[in-house]
């Protein structure tokens, strides 16, 4: 069966013109309870937990890798927003896989 030029073309221009979304690491935080996020990889394998802190009127995210024993967890830092939580975790998983990533550019 031969391509069909026209669809082919079709589908390209369709694709380049439709609006895509980007994933941020934020997709893979699955909240356990109120104010507990595990960081969930591919076939449910737990990488990371961030749990929402308060200290008087301040409100932040503790961010840890995972570990069945909440004692051998790692901490990864304290953030002011989920969002830079996520991304912390995510990072802390990949570079766990090998080379290292150059830093973040977001200005969270």
């Amino acid at each position: 069966m031969t391509p069909y030029p026209d669809d082919m073309i079709a589908t390209v221009t369709r694709r380049h013109s439709a609006p895509t979304a980007t994933w941020h690491p934020i997709l893979a935080a699955v909240e356990q309870q109120p104010g507990l996020w595990h960081m969930v990889a591919r076939y449910d394998n737990t990488y990371g937990v961030i749990e929402l802190v308060r200290r008087g009127n301040e409100v932040g995210y503790n961010a840890t890798t995972w570990a069945d024993a909440p004692g051998d967890r790692e901490l990864v830092g304290y953030y002011r927003k989920l969002t830079a939580a996520c991304e912390a975790v995510q990072r802390r998983f990949l570079d766990s896989h090998g080379r290292r990533l150059p830093p973040s550019r977001s200005p969270s």
